[in-house]
């Protein structure tokens, strides 16, 4: 039997996230699915029937600008669905999804970060906060 690929992604959520790890992964891994999380981890393992895989990004620059080494990791894992939880990966999953049009690709968004990384001067600098809160409001719909 061919079983579904399914891959988690989180370059911010520790790996042991309860609703990203337990809730989704472990959940899916137990119903059956191939179920790959690539997150924040120093070296690839399996832990309860899920693959470990780490994403290579360690900073919120690195998060930002590596992109591209991260969406080659991807690519190689040749998921059938890649379902991401980070909305620095919005613009980088848009270009993923449109290279590779055969894929499903989800995007778990819990807030609205065209206001989110305003309010929370997320980059520290105001301008640059605002910057990327108009960016969002115009990627995430």
């Amino acid at each position: 039997m061919n079983r579904r690929r399914i891959c988690h992604v989180t370059t911010v959520h520790p790996w042991q996230d309860t609703r990203i790890f337990e809730r989704m992964c472990v959940g899916l891994a137990r119903r059956g699915y191939d179920v790959t999380l690539v997150a924040p981890v120093r070296r690839p393992r399996s832990v309860a029937c899920v693959r470990l895989v780490p994403t290579g990004l360690r900073t919120k620059v690195g998060r930002l600008f590596g992109a591209p080494a991260l969406l080659r990791r991807l690519a190689a894992l040749r998921a059938d669905v890649y379902h991401f939880h980070d909305p620095e990966l919005l613009p980088w999953m848009a270009w993923f999804r449109r290279a590779h049009p055969l894929i499903r690709v989800v995007y778990d968004v819990h807030e609205y970060y065209a206001e989110t990384v305003v309010d929370s001067n997320y980059f520290g600098w105001r301008p640059l906060s605002r910057a990327a809160g108009t960016a969002f409001g115009y990627l995430e719909p």
